[in-house]
Protein backbone atom coordinates (compact mmCIF):
# COMPACT_ATOMS: atom_id res chain seq x y z
CA UNK A 1 0.00 0.00 0.00
CA UNK A 2 1.43 3.41 -0.89
CA UNK A 3 0.41 5.75 1.72
CA UNK A 4 1.17 9.75 0.64
CA UNK A 5 0.29 13.19 1.91
CA UNK A 6 0.52 16.70 0.63
CA UNK A 7 1.49 19.23 3.69
CA UNK A 8 1.90 23.18 3.96
CA UNK A 9 5.70 24.34 3.29
CA UNK A 10 6.43 24.25 7.00
CA UNK A 11 5.42 20.65 7.60
CA UNK A 12 8.60 19.26 7.82
CA UNK A 13 9.02 15.45 8.26
CA UNK A 14 5.66 13.44 8.10
CA UNK A 15 5.39 10.41 10.66
CA UNK A 16 3.23 7.81 9.52
CA UNK A 17 1.32 5.31 12.02
CA UNK A 18 -1.13 2.43 11.74
CA UNK A 19 -3.27 1.77 14.89
CA UNK A 20 -1.37 4.04 17.03
CA UNK A 21 1.76 1.96 16.20
CA UNK A 22 4.45 3.58 14.20
CA UNK A 23 5.55 3.14 10.84
CA UNK A 24 7.84 5.70 9.72
CA UNK A 25 8.56 9.00 8.21
CA UNK A 26 8.67 10.60 5.23
CA UNK A 27 8.75 13.97 3.08
CA UNK A 28 5.80 15.64 2.07
CA UNK A 29 4.20 14.16 -1.20
CA UNK A 30 6.74 11.38 -0.88
CA UNK A 31 5.34 7.95 -1.13
CA UNK A 32 5.68 5.75 1.83
CA UNK A 33 5.38 2.41 0.71
CA UNK A 34 3.49 0.00 3.70
CA UNK A 35 3.13 -4.18 3.37
CA UNK A 36 -0.18 -4.71 6.29
CA UNK A 37 -1.69 -7.63 7.22
CA UNK A 38 -5.42 -7.85 6.56
CA UNK A 39 -7.67 -6.70 8.94
CA UNK A 40 -9.54 -2.99 9.74
CA UNK A 41 -6.54 -0.13 10.22
CA UNK A 42 -6.56 3.34 11.44
CA UNK A 43 -3.78 5.13 9.31
CA UNK A 44 -2.61 8.69 10.44
CA UNK A 45 -0.15 10.97 9.81
CA UNK A 46 1.35 13.87 11.66
CA UNK A 47 3.46 16.32 10.59
CA UNK A 48 6.58 18.33 12.60
CA UNK A 49 4.04 20.96 13.94
CA UNK A 50 1.44 18.06 15.30
CA UNK A 51 -1.05 18.45 12.59
CA UNK A 52 -2.56 15.55 11.86
CA UNK A 53 -5.29 13.56 9.04
CA UNK A 54 -6.09 10.42 9.79
CA UNK A 55 -8.59 7.26 7.81
CA UNK A 56 -10.28 4.13 8.45
CA UNK A 57 -9.64 1.24 5.98
CA UNK A 58 -10.30 -2.66 5.54
CA UNK A 59 -7.29 -4.13 4.08
CA UNK A 60 -8.27 -8.00 2.81
CA UNK A 61 -6.61 -10.75 1.44
CA UNK A 62 -6.67 -11.03 -2.49
CA UNK A 63 -6.83 -15.26 -2.19
CA UNK A 64 -4.10 -15.39 -5.47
Amino acid sequence: MVLLASADQDSGDLFWFANAGFLGRAKPRERFVWSPEPGLWNISVVDSLGRSSGIRVNVEASGE
